[in-house]
Order: structure tokens, then C-alpha cells, then sequence
């Protein structure tokens, strides 16, 4: 019995989620704060367990989030981020890095994981007097 290939749609359309994907880390719990957020859509939202799992549900406290002008990172090996289980992509693993995130605000400790082109990384982690 052999497997069907996915359409040339299909592959599209899996590679456009691999990139859209983001992996997101709530704020740590703290000894007298329970409650974990993470800025998500230029909102606040805190995370609530739920049956289906984690959901993030904008806070209604319109605390306006002020983005840091310098996020700090890393680069991470990971050839199956935003892909189903177990599948890689050789142009996909290639042309794009992930990216883990520290804090992008202060509002909230979160942290997240993003696949970003691999020449934009390189242009990220080049000093800007050299570009």
C-alpha cells in the first residue's frame, strides 16, 4: 500500500502555515500570581486551562502595550517547527531559522518561538552600522 502525496495545494498551503506558525510561552507563575499572560494580536491575554487545552482570552484592563526597541533571542534548531508531526521540509529547514523570542513587551514575561527567512536573521544579528 503506498502513501498519497499531498496536492502541490496542499504543500502550499502547509508551507504558508509553517511560516504563519508561532509558538507562544506565557509569563511564568509567581508565588502570589497565579495568573499567566502573553501579548498575542497586539493584545494582553491571559491563559486559561480549559477541556480543549490552554486558551487566551484578551484581558479587559486596556493597558496599552509598549513594545521594547530591543528584544533579545536565540536561534534554534528545530526542522519540524510549525509542520505536522514528525514531517520536515528541506527548502522549508533551509531558507528559514527559528527564532525564540524573549519579551517583546513589558507588560507581561512571555516568550515566543518564530520562523523568520534566514536572510533576515543574518541582517537581525548583524551590528546596523554595517548595513
Amino acid at each position: 500500500m503506498t502513501e498519497e502525496q499531498p496536492s502541490l495545494a496542499e504543500q502550499i498551503s502547509q508551507l504558508v502555515q509553517a511560516l504563519e506558525h508561532v509558538r507562544l510561552f506565557p509569563s511564568p507563575r509567581k508565588l502570589f500570581r497565579k495568573d499567566q499572560f502573553v501579548v498575542f494580536e497586539r493584545r494582553r491575554c491571559q491563559v486559561i486551562e480549559s477541556e480543549m487545552g490552554p486558551q487566551l482570552h484578551p484581558t479587559q484592563d486596556n493597558k496599552r502595550i509598549t513594545y521594547k526597541s530591543l528584544i533579545t533571542g536565540s536561534i534554534k534548531h528545530d526542522p519540524q517547527f510549525g509542520l505536522f508531526a514528525r514531517q520536515t521540509n528541506g527548502a522549508l529547514n533551509q531558507e528559514t531559522r527559528v527564532i525564540k523570542l524573549n519579551s517583546i513587551s513589558d507588560i507581561c514575561d512571555d516568550k515566543r518561538e518564530v520562523a523568520r527567512s534566514s536572510l533576515t536573521v543574518e541582517r537581525l544579528a548583524t551590528p546596523k552600522s554595517t548595513w
